[in-house]
């Protein structure tokens, strides 16, 4: 059996707009698990949310896997969860930093990770900050190479695709966002894609993946029936069931159990609303068809204004226009 999970990897610049957006983004993409860096540190309250210990990395857990986390945990720059037997890493590291610390920085992770039992399955997405072109950069910097001899020690899998920029400002581009994985968990993701197209109000773009992973196959509950209940309600099913009900007094036991399953439901089914079943995520609240008139304009005119090298040239004066519009 295979079930589809949906992954969102970007980092958020520490915008509040941003991982308001990003909430839409979930909602509209049926996203599963965000694996984002440079959180605002103010939205960070929400249980969903695991965070590192430097407020730099966060994995976001949606819906689908809520009550899947068995474990987690963090450290300066990392925060991971395991989620049925799969772990997930968040990364992040500053570009203000020096090699050397970049070096003590993946010492961290590595042990972290090897201190794990059942490593076998595992995705790491980050924003490092070194670019390398084996996942899409011009040329490869110091850093880039310092992180390639990481990679090929932990035995790991680039999923990068491409060379669509993952940071992109009015002054110039990069692809300094990676993600990784153990070959079992590589062999399941598809559709890795860098979004340039579309707005989320922070300087690096959306990056979309799915994981088709292969399950066994669990026994289905029965399914059962709900319906919205009040005093007014069971008065009335109470008198319907007793106008309902014609069955002999020496009848077996059993058949009258099963009669009087049947007749409660035909009556409920009759009478009463039954609860919605949706497992469609709820609205996020603040958005309004003026906003989402407001991100097509913003989308139209991002690639209007490209130049010949594919820079954005107005794309910091955009995003300022719709962060005014977003605080209105």
């Amino acid at each position: 059996m295979v079930t589809q999970h949906r992954f969102l990897q970007v980092n958020l610049n520490r915008s509040a707009m941003a991982m308001a957006l990003m909430r839409k983004t979930i909602e509209e993409k049926n996203i599963d698990l965000v694996l984002a860096q440079e959180p605002n540190i103010k939205a960070l309250g929400t249980s969903d949310i695991y965070c590192d210990t430097k407020q730099d990395a966060v994995i976001i857990v949606c819906d689908i896997f809520k009550s899947n986390v068995s474990e987690c945990g963090k450290g300066p720059g990392y925060v991971w969860v395991r989620i049925e037997d799969t772990l997930y890493y968040s990364c992040y590291f500053s570009p203000n930093k020096s090699n050397q610390q970049f070096l003590c920085f993946l010492d961290k992770l590595q042990r972290d990770i090897k201190g794990k039992k059942n490593t076998n399955k595992m995705i790491i997405s980050g924003d490092l900050n070194a670019k390398s072109k084996t996942w899409g950069a011009k040329y490869t910097d110091s850093r880039g190479k310092i992180l390639e001899e990481f990679i090929a020690e932990a035995g790991l899998w680039i999923i990068n695709v491409g060379n669509r920029p993952t940071f992109q400002t009015e002054r110039g581009s990069s692809v300094i966002d990676i993600t990784l994985a153990t070959e079992m968990v590589a062999k399941e993701i598809s559709n890795w894609y860098v979004d340039t197209d579309s707005e989320n109000l922070s300087n690096h773009n959306n990056i979309f993946y799915t994981r088709n992973k292969q399950t066994k196959r669990i026994q289905e509950p029965e399914k059962t029936n709900s319906w919205i209940l009040n005093t007014a309600g069971l008065e009335k099913i109470k008198k319907l069931i007793a106008e309902y009900w014609d069955f002999p007094i020496n009848a077996d036991l059993n058949e009258k159990v099963k009669y009087l399953r049947e007749t409660i439901k035909e009556v409920c089914n009759n009478s009463l609303s039954k609860t919605n079943k949706s497992k469609r995520r709820p609205p996020v609240y603040w958005w309004n068809a003026e906003i989402a008139e407001l991100r097509r304009t913003t989308i139209k005119k991002r690639r209007e204004n490209l130049d010949k090298t594919g820079r954005d040239i107005n794309i910091e004066d955009r995003r300022k226009q719709a962060e005014v519009a977003y605080k209105s």
